[in-house]
């Protein structure tokens, strides 16, 4: 049976979007990709002084059982 397994990534450290596509090759790996979304940048919360986020959310197909 196959599940599905959603993730928010996120990176703030250069190269953000080589950091992100990082992640997502290694991901593709282990799971199968269903779905990904567009990159979004975004502010830090609570004005601490670092640099703006990209966030990409992926959606990947699983065998991983729920532990519950």
């Amino acid at each position: 049976m196959s599940n599905k397994l959603i993730l928010s990534l996120g990176s703030n450290i250069q190269p953000k979007r080589k950091n992100l596509t990082k992640a997502i090759n290694e991901l593709n790996q282990i799971f199968h990709l269903n779905n990904i979304s567009s990159l979004y940048l975004t502010e830090p919360l609570d004005d601490i002084n670092q640099d703006n986020f990209i966030n990409v959310s992926a959606i990947y197909d699983c065998s991983f059982n729920d532990p519950y």
